[in-house]
């Protein structure tokens, strides 16, 4: 727990300084700042797994969501690059779902594991049951 902590207050020490030498617009400046940070504090996290228990919290598996991350961010900023897009509540609304539902279709296109597919049968079936329209009603 002390650990975790000190990693949470060293991020934000570092958020905070980090934004004297990032991208100097207020927007980019906090993402960026807030981005190093997060990245320290889970680079730390990982380290100290693997370095006291000694294990290493990932596997091959984590690829995937990795490579469908990195290829909505991608599209992401293309389409800020090309296209206004909206802003402010309206992004988070209309952008956020619309990226949320891209992301799953990318999952589903680079196949589901065998835990994914546990998660999403108990998914649908929490849905179902809670429309009133499945077996579980």
């Amino acid at each position: 727990m002390v650990v975790i902590a000190a990693g949470c207050l060293f991020s934000s020490s570092v958020g905070l300084t980090a934004r004297r030498w990032l991208p100097s617009s207020a927007s980019w400046g906090a993402a960026s700042a807030t981005a190093t940070g997060l990245f320290l504090v889970n680079a730390l996290t990982v380290f100290l797994v693997r370095r006291l228990p000694g294990s290493w919290p990932y596997n091959r598996l984590y690829l995937k969501s990795l490579a469908a991350g990195l290829l909505l961010a991608a599209l992401g900023v293309s389409l800020l690059k090309w296209w206004a897009l909206p802003e402010g509540i309206v992004a988070a609304l209309v952008l956020g779902p619309a990226f949320l539902a891209l992301f799953a279709v990318v999952i589903v296109a680079l196949g589901l594991s065998d835990s994914d597919r546990q998660f999403s049968m108990a998914f649908w079936t929490a849905v179902r049951r809670v429309s009133g329209t499945g077996r579980g009603a």
